[in-house]
């Protein structure tokens, strides 16, 4: 007897009109999202399908009829007007059997009411018939069976058909699980968001009141210390604030910190971006704290071994980040701010604008630390690597003199002076230390600034303020000084500081004059013969290693020579004479009157 015949159709097969459930699927659609609802549908043709397949199993239908039957059930229930098949569908054993199954669904319910609903879709549509078909299919054939649509009318194909294979040949092809036989529930769905989005609510109110802390202790003017307080005190972690080269500038919590000037100094380190690096005892979570661009220090986060860096914290941390660059930025202003007072107060001193030493009293007043002997006067001269470069503007590197003096506990006002920069130490401790932090000084604003290298004449120690003027000539008279040394004395320069001080300038420069006559007339002739002449005499008239020097041929020197000594009428033999031309020439070096950059 067949299952179905004409106008005859078991009632709980009837459920709904197709209209009315082409309102369902597109309420499903619209409510749930594509995704969701096409598994919420293929599971519902599924159970449909399995449920009919027990209905056949129940009845006292022969197995090997059923073959034959399995088409007229989707046409019986209004699915598809027919079926086309190929490939082999059996009874062995009790079991339903398949072969390289595929076929084609003339007239699927679903394209029309996908076209009608949301029009035409950028994948197949026929989530119902698939899964009534792979319902069928699975508990007939006592394992689990996908029947999947291939290509789709609602698509633009020109049929609906489909491929049967079991469930492992599928997602062995697919590479994942199908969506079909994903047994997670709507419900369970949204417990989950719910619990996602509780767990998100309260981390988002610990991070809010972990902002407001942070902001409020910014707004109140405090350091980056009691930021490092905050976080530890909030989130229990050892919390560590650095500068830009790792040197620790603040920490709080049990943890001793790691070397973090060796971590931070990786060059693998994203410079906007926070890491996480392991170590010895630990690990270091780390973010930048950024200010205008820069990378100012870093904000971390110290864990001990065997505890899991938290996956939120790099929310605080970079909230924290922030917090720090706005700090660093109030010391930045603080400081600047002090430091143009004091190059305001050094220009007023440098070109006597003080009336009174009462006047000049009163504004040194207003230096801290105060302003006290012994005083030490240094011009430090920036020289330009190649010929091309231009010295300008001074300023980044004074401030950043200034912080390393800071750092190392040296009082001292900073100001630039024509090309040079001046440094008016005050309060002088121990001269091995001074001397110490002017050499890192001079090192790390060569670092900073590759195209010039610097020069450091230091004049003697003096008491009183009028000898200031005085001072400042001494370290410019050594910054000039020629030698390879990077830092020069004054005291260092033996009888040339003994004649600077007692003669005076004009003179010695009126007999320089006489001495070395149309050689000092402005032409490249004449310097380039006048630096040849001083070569010569400062290597005691040695001519190859003058030759040497010069890049010149030993006949090219003894040229020169003769013809300086013609110019001069003077006889090189006479020591008298050359040690006389030798002084002269060095004294206008170190007036700034003679030059042979």
């Amino acid at each position: 007897m067949p299952l179905f015949e004409s106008g005859r159709m078991k009632t709980n097969d009837l459920v709904v009109t197709s209209g009315t459930f082409g309102l369902m699927r597109k309420v499903l659609m619209e409510n749930l999202g594509q995704e969701k609802a096409k598994r919420f549908l293929l599971r519902f043709g599924k159970d449909l399908g399995e449920e009919k397949a027990n209905e056949l199993l129940g009845g006292p239908y022969d197995l090997e009829g059923m073959v034959g039957e399995i088409p007229r059930i989707h046409i019986g229930l209004g699915h598809i007007s027919n079926l086309s098949r190929e490939g082999e569908l059996f009874y062995k054993d009790n079991v339903l059997k398949f072969s390289n199954l595929h076929g084609i669904w003339h007239d699927s319910f679903e394209v029309d009411m996908q076209l009608e609903s949301f029009g035409m879709s950028d994948e197949c549509s026929c989530y119902i018939l698939s899964g009534f078909a792979s319902g069928v299919m699975t508990r007939l054939g006592k394992q689990d069976i996908f029947v999947k649509e291939m290509t789709c009318r609602a698509r633009g194909d020109a049929h609906c058909t489909y491929e049967v294979k079991t469930r492992s040949e599928w997602e062995r092809i697919e590479g994942g699980t199908l969506a079909i036989f994903d047994d997670k529930k709507i419900v369970d769905e949204l417990e989950m968001t719910y619990d996602q989005l509780l767990e998100k609510s309260e981390v988002l109110d610990k991070v809010s009141d972990f902002h407001s802390r942070i902001t409020e202790s910014v707004a109140k003017e405090n350091d980056v210390s009691e930021l490092a307080k905050i976080s530890s005190d909030v989130l229990d972690v050892t919390t560590l604030i650095t500068d830009a080269d790792g040197s620790t500038v603040t920490k709080k919590g049990d943890m001793p910190p790691p070397d973090t000037t060796l971590l931070l100094a990786d060059k693998t380190l994203n410079p906007t971006a926070t890491v996480i690096r392991k170590f010895e005892s630990g690990s270091i979570m780390a973010t930048p704290i950024l200010l205008n661009g820069r990378t100012e220090g870093y904000c971390c986060f110290l864990y001990t071994n065997g505890k899991e860096v938290p996956r939120n914290d790099h929310m605080y941390l970079e909230r924290l980040a922030v917090a720090a660059s706005l700090c660093f930025l109030n010391e930045k202003v603080k400081f600047e701010t002090t430091e143009r007072m004091k190059i305001n107060f050094l220009d007023r001193m440098l070109y006597s604008q003080f009336e009174n030493n009462s006047e000049l009293a009163l504004h040194a007043s207003y230096i801290q630390p105060k302003v006290m002997p012994p005083f030490q006067i240094i011009s430090l001269k920036p020289i330009p690597v190649t010929d091309n470069e231009m010295l300008t503007d001074h300023y980044q590197i004074l401030i950043n003199i200034a912080k390393l003096l800071k750092l190392h506990n040296v009082h001292g006002l900073l100001t630039q002076k024509d090309d040079d920069i001046l440094i008016f130490l005050y309060a002088l401790k121990k001269e091995t230390h001074t001397m110490d932090t002017l050499s890192q000084a001079m090192k790390s604003i060569t670092q900073d600034f590759p195209h010039l290298t610097f020069k450091a004449g230091v004049s003697r120690e003096f008491d009183a303020l009028d000898q200031f003027s005085g001072k400042v000539k001494e370290a410019g008279q050594a910054a000039n000084f020629p030698t390879e040394a990077a830092i020069v004395h004054h005291a260092d320069l033996g009888i040339l500081s003994t004649l600077l001080e007692n003669i005076d300038p004009e003179v010695i420069a009126g007999v320089a004059q006489q001495e070395l006559g149309t050689l000092l007339e402005p032409g490249e002739k004449n310097k380039e013969l006048l630096h040849t002449l001083y070569v010569f005499l400062k290597n005691n008239q040695r001519l190859e290693k003058t030759m040497n020097d010069l890049s010149l041929s030993i006949g090219g020197v003894k040229y020169r020579i003769g013809k300086i000594e013609k110019m001069l009428e003077k006889d090189f033999k006479d020591a008298a004479t050359t040690a006389h031309l030798l002084l002269m020439m060095e004294t206008l070096i170190l007036m700034g009157r003679l030059s042979f950059k």
